[in-house]
């Protein structure tokens, strides 16, 4: 007996459908923001600047290189927002803080790796120490 199968055109097996969702949902959770940037900062004794790294849907580990573009010394710290009332505390009267994901100070070149915890927000702070510094930033994902 002749049996045959009656296909409509634009029709297509429920397999290939499967397989391109599963792609496509490989390539959606492969995808994520990339982070690339670089900058001079002149700061004057004492100065603070802060740069902010959004947060992503997953964890991102980050390099920060910094260096200073007159020989002079700086320090740098990597630590999440919400530590940030902590984390400023602790630097400011030199304690060890357990707030820093990553940290160099009394430098004038540095390359930090910091992991940060998917959907967090966190800061680069970067302070002149003593003597008023340019530093050049980069920062990666």
């Amino acid at each position: 007996m002749n049996q045959s199968t009656n296909v409509t055109p634009g029709h297509r097996p429920p397999l290939l459908a499967i397989i391109a969702l599963a792609y496509f949902g490989i390539l959606i959770a492969g995808c994520r923001p990339t982070l690339s940037f670089e900058k001079q900062y002149s700061l004057t004794p004492a100065e603070i600047i802060t740069l902010p790294i959004d947060p992503i849907g997953v964890e991102q580990t980050i390099e920060v290189v910094a260096t200073s573009a007159d020989d002079a010394r700086f320090a740098i710290h990597v630590y999440l927002a919400k530590d940030e009332e902590a984390a400023e505390r602790e630097i400011s009267t030199g304690a060890e803080n357990d707030f820093s994901l990553a940290k160099s100070t009394d430098t004038s070149n540095a390359t930090l790796s910091a992991t940060i915890p998917a959907n967090e927000e966190a800061v680069v702070r970067i302070s002149a120490e003593g003597n008023a510094v340019t530093v050049n930033v980069a920062i990666n994902n």
